[in-house]
């Protein structure tokens, strides 16, 4: 409610309680009435029962006054200090390193003198390298095998001279000629065998063709046959070696020459 309608509602109250308010307190000497001429008429006063009014308190509203305006001077003072709480730390748990062994220190042991293993040095096997070619000279003798009889002819006084082309320690390739009386041997060269190079005596065999030439006997004067040698050669210096061997000669295209046994003995060279 405003101001206004308070202190209207006010003045209402006032008005309509004024006319009871004096009716009631001159009672006695006043009262309504009608004239007519003189004949004065008096009139029923109607009795009113007065009604209370509720009084109602003006409402002020007062207007809060602004607040006031404080100036305070800056006296250039040093700003508050913040303390900070301080925080709980909580100990650091103590760790308790194990003791640490100390070394004891342990006298060395006296020396003691200990011989020396004696090592016995083994002979060393240095294989020579290969000799070529090789020379040999090989006298003996020879006679004729009668194979149906079982006789040895007659002996004739021979010689070898042969020739080797070694290609390797086991294998090389042989030929020469073998002289007789009256009759020549050429040795085609054929394949020499040869086993335990390494070895001081080692024992060899061969196989070649071989051309026959006898003097005397104009028809059969060339024939062509097999020579076949075995036998055992022996190394005395490096460049000098010994030679013993049998061999075999047969013409399987002459009827009438018998087959040819002689032993031979002699001396060789190799080189290169």
């Amino acid at each position: 409610m405003s101001l206004r309608s308070g202190l209207l509602a006010a003045a209402v109250v006032v008005l309509s309680s004024a006319p009871a308010f004096a009716g009631h307190r001159h009672r006695h000497w006043w009262h309504p009435h009608v004239s007519v001429g003189h004949l004065v008429i008096p009139l029923p006063v109607p009795h009113v029962i007065p009604v209370p009014v509720p009084v109602v308190a003006p409402v002020v509203i007062a207007q809060a006054p602004p607040p006031p305006v404080v100036y305070v001077e800056d006296d250039f003072s040093a700003p508050p200090m913040v303390v900070a709480q301080p925080v709980p730390v909580a100990p650091a748990p103590v760790v308790v390193a194990a003791p640490v062994p100390v070394p004891v220190p342990v006298p060395a042991p006296a020396p003691v003198a200990v011989a020396a293993p004696v090592v016995v040095a083994q002979p060393v096997v240095v294989e020579d390298p290969v000799k070529r070619v090789a020379l040999k000279y090989a006298p003996g003798m020879s006679a004729v095998l009668d194979m149906e009889n079982r006789e040895l002819g007659p002996a004739s006084f021979t010689n070898v001279i042969g020739a080797e082309f070694r290609i390797s320690r086991y294998f090389a390739l042989v030929g020469g000629v073998e002289l007789r009386q009256g009759a020549r041997s050429w040795q085609i060269p054929g394949l020499k065998v040869t086993l335990f190079p390494s070895s001081r005596v080692h024992p060899f065999a061969s196989a070649s063709l071989a051309l026959n030439q006898v003097d005397g006997q104009p028809s059969n004067r060339f024939s062509l046959g097999v020579l076949g040698a075995a036998g055992l050669e022996i190394n005395v210096f490096r460049w000098l070696f010994l030679t013993a061997e049998a061999r075999y000669a047969v013409t399987p295209g002459n009827c009438c020459a018998l087959p040819r046994v002689g032993g031979l003995v002699g001396v060789g060279v190799q080189f290169f």
